[in-house]
């Protein structure tokens, strides 16, 4: 699979290059190579806002829901939060880092023209108190998507 993503992840395909970094992104790391993707994911989703690619987005944010609780993308999101936090001055989130990551691609992926991206967003958003609720009944992000 990343062979396949890797060459597809080429100077004009941004949904390919957004496939490889979140494999990655979900594959043991030191904490050296977890800064690199946050990195990495930071460029994939600037392309992704770039190009107004809402596929991209919308992929960064189905794998971010789906593997919320998954130890190494945390990680990764709570670097990639440091960096946008650096960037923009703004407070960045204390906890659930890849649902915040996913709300705002969800987001993104919805004003450029993903309908399901808005609609998941308010499933994800932590603020909105859904997760807890869908984990206390046992359901899984995987039976809305």
């Amino acid at each position: 699979m990343k062979e396949l993503l890797g060459t597809a992840a080429s100077a004009d395909d941004c949904l390919g290059y957004a496939g490889l970094v979140l494999l990655e992104a979900l594959e043991p790391a030191s904490h050296k190579r977890l800064l690199e993707l946050a990195t990495e994911l930071q460029k994939a989703i600037l392309w992704a806002h770039t190009h107004a690619d809402s596929s991209a987005l919308y992929l960064l944010g189905c794998v971010a829901s789906l593997h919320l609780d998954d130890p190494n993308l945390n990680a990764v999101c709570k670097y990639h939060d440091a960096i946008i936090t650096r960037m923009t001055g703004e407070a960045g989130s204390k906890d659930e880092h890849a649902a915040h990551m996913a709300t705002s691609v969800f987001h993104s992926a919805g004003l450029l023209g993903e309908p399901k991206g808005e609609l998941l967003t308010n499933l994800v958003q932590p603020e909105l108190g859904n997760l807890p609720r869908l984990r206390e009944q046992g359901q899984t992000l995987e039976d809305f998507m």
